[in-house]
């Protein structure tokens, strides 16, 4: 997050992987934070519901089964006793594992012509974990505007700067440090903290919980 910005004002978006991995957790959830404790934002996705949204949900939709069919962290998927050296089994996916989320995405409602013809095609020349993996960072890259958009249109409120999300701070107890791209501090006094935002983030956290 460290100077970015989460729809790109600021000339820099936020690393990729932040908006792939909050993304679920909004989706499944409802609501969710992101923060690096200079900045804090808040995610609602209760006032998507409005019909110009239908087509972006349904996107993000597609995308959270997509994720999920290609994961597997139950572990009655992945012990594998048959495989790995004799008395140290591997947590690998099993044949059957692999063959029931196959079947799934074949079944599944992907209305996305290019993204169901992109999963066919992989699945129909290899069924194994490698398959699955790219077919996650397919689908990554093909919703990622659609993910993006989501997460900027589900905000509920202005980012929440405790402290300015940009350069770097560093701590200087002896005073010998001399960066000018940095925020030296000393103690926490020296910090530009603004109650009222700090009562804006409490009340939000508030909410939220």
């Amino acid at each position: 997050m460290l100077n970015g910005s989460l729809k790109g004002d600021c000339g820099k978006y936020y690393k990729n992987s932040l908006y792939l991995e909050i993304v679920p957790s909004l989706w499944k959830n409802g609501r969710s934070i992101l923060t690096n404790l200079r900045r804090w934002h808040f995610f609602d996705i209760a006032g998507m519901k409005d019909k110009k949204y239908d087509e972006l949900r349904n996107e993000i939709k597609e995308y959270i089964l997509i994720q999920e069919l290609c994961g597997f962290d139950n572990i009655d998927e992945c012990y594998n006793k048959n495989a790995g050296k004799k008395g140290n089994p591997s947590y690998v996916p099993t044949a059957e594992a692999l063959n029931n989320h196959r079947d799934q995405l074949y079944n599944a409602i992907i209305k996305n012509r290019e993204m169901h013809e992109m999963i066919h095609n992989a699945l129909d020349s290899d069924v194994s974990i490698n398959a699955f993996r790219n077919i996650q960072k397919d689908a990554d890259n093909y919703y990622f505007e659609s993910i993006r958009e989501f997460l900027c249109e589900s905000e509920s409120c202005d980012p929440i700067d405790l402290v300015r999300n940009e350069g770097k701070m560093v701590v200087d107890r002896v005073g010998n440090l001399d960066d000018n791209n940095s925020k030296v501090i000393t103690d926490i006094s020296d910090l530009d903290v603004n109650v009222a935002d700090w009562n804006m983030l409490i009340s939000y956290i508030d909410k939220f919980i």
